[in-house]
C-alpha cells in the first residue's frame, strides 16, 4: 500500500512540474502540442529551402514581320496606302483602258487627255469641270486651275495613286518650235511605289488611245524607268527633254474636291 502512494505521489507531482519526461505511454498535452509544432515546421522546410527556377524567356520568331504598308487599301504593285476615294478612281482607271469612247450616264467625254481624265473622275462621283467657267484656257488648265485655288497642287517625288498629274512641253501647242507650252498634258496615277520610285499612270496617248505608262522620277533618264512623252523629235529640241520624268510639271490632289 505505502509502495502504491510513493509511485501515486511521485506521478502526481510530475504531472504538477511538466509531463514531457513522462515515458511515452502517457498522454501529454504538452508533448503532444510539441510534436505537432514540429511536424507543421518539417512541412514549411522544403519550401524555404526551395529555390525557384529561373524564368525563361520566349524564344524570337524567326518568321519575318509582315510589312506595315501592306493594306487592303492598295493600289496593285503599291505599299502606298490610299482613301476609298482613291480606290474608286483607280478602279474607274482600269475600266477606261483601252476604250474607244467615254460615255458616262448618258454623258459623252472627249476623247483628248483632260477629257480622258475628267471622265474617269466623272465615274468616281468627281465632276472636275463643275467650276470650269470660272477659268480660261483648255480643260489641262482649267483643271489645274481648279486644284491651285484650292491649295491642292504639289510636287511631289512619288505621287500616289489619284493624283492628277501635269506635264509641259509635250508637244509644240503654239506652233513656234520652242519649248514653251505650259500645261500640254495630263494624266492620273494608277499605282505608285515609294521604294523604287516606278509610278503608272492613265492618260490619252495620241496614237495608243486611253493607255498606261510609267515614270519615276528616282530615275528621270532612264528610258527603261519612263515613258515617252514627247515625239522623238523632241531630241533636237534644247535640254534634249522627251521622257514623262523630264516634261513633269507637278500634281493635283483632285480627289478631296467636295
Amino acid at each position: 500500500m505505502r509502495r502504491f502512494l510513493s509511485a501515486f505521489l511521485l506521478i502526481s507531482v510530475m504531472l504538477l512540474t511538466s509531463c514531457e519526461t513522462l515515458p511515452p505511454i502517457f498522454d501529454c498535452p504538452a508533448v503532444k502540442q510539441k510534436q505537432e509544432k514540429q511536424a507543421e515546421q518539417a512541412k514549411k522546410a522544403p519550401a524555404e529551402n526551395t529555390v525557384a527556377a529561373p524564368k525563361q524567356e520566349p524564344k524570337a520568331s524567326k518568321e519575318p514581320s509582315k510589312s506595315a504598308n501592306t493594306s487592303p487599301s492598295t493600289s496593285p504593285n503599291s505599299n502606298t496606302s490610299i482613301s476609298q476615294k482613291q480606290k474608286q478612281l483607280v478602279d474607274a482607271a482600269n475600266w477606261a483602258k483601252g476604250r474607244n469612247y467615254l460615255t458616262i450616264n448618258g454623258h459623252r467625254f472627249k476623247m483628248d487627255c483632260s477629257g480622258v481624265v475628267r471622265a474617269i473622275y466623272f465615274k468616281a462621283g468627281i465632276d472636275l469641270a463643275k467650276d470650269f467657267n470660272k477659268y480660261k484656257g483648255g480643260g489641262t488648265q482649267r483643271i489645274h486651275e481648279i486644284l491651285r485655288s484650292k491649295g491642292l497642287i504639289y510636287r511631289p517625288t512619288v505621287p500616289v495613286p489619284g493624283d492628277i498629274l501635269f506635264w509641259d512641253n509635250t508637244y509644240d501647242a503654239n506652233h513656234n518650235g520652242r519649248s514653251d507650252d505650259t500645261l500640254s498634258h495630263i494624266g492620273m496615277v494608277v499605282s505608285s511605289d515609294k521604294r523604287s520610285g516606278n509610278v503608272v499612270y492613265v492618260h490619252h496617248h495620241e496614237k495608243k488611245g486611253i493607255v498606261f505608262e510609267k515614270m519615276n522620277l528616282l530615275h528621270p533618264n532612264d528610258p527603261d524607268y519612263n515613258a515617252i512623252m514627247r515625239s522623238q523629235r523632241a531630241r533636237k529640241l534644247p535640254g534634249n527633254k522627251y521622257l514623262a520624268s523630264h516634261l513633269y510639271k507637278d500634281a493635283g490632289k483632285g480627289y478631296l474636291l467636295r
